[in-house]
């Protein structure tokens, strides 16, 4: 069975590549942009990496002939997805493959919203991995790598969390952890989230719940923890504080 996707290129996910190697036939790996260490070239070998942007991803024939000529077509392939890469393109792949197009496996909520919004047209299985127990546990460290790496950013730079308004945009599994991980250090911390029943429970859990554009108005550090595009440009260039951290996505 043959293997290819979109992933995270860091070193210390180096057991997981060699697992997959022993498993499968790994045919192509996308590096997700901002996300590789050279080590992990080492891995696997150098022909297997495929840079490619989501914009080729939205255009099938580029894509195939970029990824999918290199592909067995009559041999079973599945894909591993981090962001709903491959959303645009997957009834596609599976006109071209066939029986032998398995599905998609999604890791992130972001992605898995991606193939969701189909509606129900898309013609072959998507395994998620983004609303799993083990899921949750994976996200509550990440909020707090994130708050971690925010202090360390202001301890070399002299300045303490202490008291600073800490703005969190988006109050899923990710957000929620980091905005609890900052009020821990004693940031003061807002957050908003599209989702009212969001926001309820944030609020009921001790968080200060605030609009948007109160956020973007008053706060010193800002944490973008959705993938819902909630920050345009237009409402993005009201912030002009001091730090602001990308965790989903957003347009400018």
């Amino acid at each position: 069975m043959s293997i290819g996707g979109c992933f995270t290129c860091l070193t210390r996910y180096d057991t997981f590549y060699e697992a997959l190697e022993k498993v499968f036939d790994v045919r192509f790996i996308i590096p997700k942009p901002k996300s590789i260490d050279d080590d992990v070239y080492e891995i696997f070998p150098e022909n297997i990496f495929v840079h490619v942007d989501r914009e080729l991803l939205q255009d099938y024939e580029a894509a195939k002939e970029k990824i999918f000529n290199h592909c067995n077509h009559d041999k079973d392939l599945a894909i591993l997805d981090i962001g709903g890469y491959f959303s645009a393109i997957i009834n596609d792949i599976k006109d071209d493959f066939g029986e032998h197009f398995l599905g998609i496996v999604e890791d992130t909520e972001n992605g898995l919203q991606k193939y969701e919004s189909f509606d129900g047209s898309i013609k072959c299985p998507i395994v998620q991995v983004a609303r799993s127990p083990l899921k949750e546990n994976e996200d509550y460290m990440v909020g707090h790598a994130v708050a971690f790496s925010i202090e360390s950013i202001l301890r070399n730079l002299s300045i303490l969390i202490n008291g600073r308004r800490v703005g969190v945009i988006g109050s899923g599994k990710i957000g929620k952890a980091a905005a609890f991980a900052m009020k821990s250090k004693q940031g003061s911390v807002s957050i908003f989230d599209q989702n009212s029943v969001r926001l309820v429970h944030a609020h009921s859990h001790g968080l200060n719940t605030q609009s948007r554009e109160d956020i973007l108005a008053s706060s010193d550090i800002l944490i973008s923890a959705t993938g819902n595009k909630a920050l345009m440009g237009a409402r993005f260039c009201i912030f002009e504080k001091w730090l602001f951290c990308r965790i989903g996505n957003i347009v400018r």
